[in-house]
């Protein structure tokens, strides 16, 4: 069966082992699955697409759509608050930007959740 097990393996720079240990395979059935050899059972394939942060139409190519309505809804109103953000403060001057920026992108990381809050926050650190 078609699918993205490979482009999303590689896209996290892991081997096929590294991949089987993360969500509790084998080296070569991760193998027949980028092969399209052998089909993932159910709860093989979910793992997966947890794993991944993707649908499982996703993951096996049937739909383009990478995540949920509500995860991607979540990912548009934090761009939307980071373009809104930088938009407010593009003119100011760098002295000016640096102390007005730092703590908003502080705590604009700080109300995000998982690894995109915990990137932001890091960058400022």
């Amino acid at each position: 069966m078609k699918n993205r097990v490979k482009e999303l393996r590689e896209a996290k720079h892991l081997t096929q082992t590294g991949l089987a240990l993360k969500v509790g395979s084998t080296q070569q059935t991760i193998s027949k699955i980028e092969r399209e050899i052998g089909v993932p059972k159910l709860d093989l394939a979910l793992i997966m697409a947890d794993f991944f942060n993707v649908t499982l139409e996703y993951l096996f190519c049937l739909s383009d759509k990478k995540h949920k309505l509500e995860h991607q809804i979540k990912i548009d109103k934090t761009i939307e608050e980071f373009y809104d953000f930088f938009v407010d403060y593009q003119d100011l001057n760098s002295d000016e930007y640096s102390c007005a920026v730092t703590p908003q992108i502080r705590q604009t990381g700080n109300r995000l959740s998982g690894n995109a809050g915990t990137a932001y926050a890091s960058l400022l650190a």
